[in-house]
């Protein structure tokens, strides 16, 4: 999945959230409020999604959601930032090999 977002052109004009933070960053912002609102859905989603396969035994016991969830979006933001900042997809080719082997990793063999 990460791979083909990688090389096509995922968000045009780039990372929405991350966008919206920086030109909403007045404290109480009703924009900023939206931004926050729409990264709490996102790692939300990843966390149920971990504690699901943590319970059908798709996923090792070991593995914490938050911790899981906090990393991939942080990293999805920094490579898109990256790669629009320097007009090049590396960043985001390297960062999807490395969540498919992280998310291969913590897969139940």
């Amino acid at each position: 999945m990460f791979q083909r977002i990688a090389l096509g052109d995922p968000l045009s004009g780039g990372f929405p959230i991350l966008n919206i933070d920086i030109d909403a960053n007045i404290a109480h912002s009703p924009l900023r409020r939206r931004a926050k609102r729409a990264m709490d859905a996102w790692l939300d989603f990843v966390r149920h999604t971990v504690r699901k396969g943590i319970e059908l035994g798709e996923i090792r016991p070991e593995v914490y959601a938050d911790s899981l969830a906090t990393f991939m979006f942080s990293t999805l933001e920094r490579a898109l930032m990256l790669a629009l900042l320097g007009s090049d997809n590396r960043p985001l080719i390297c960062i999807a090999q490395c969540l498919s082997q992280c998310l291969e990793n913590i897969m139940r063999a």
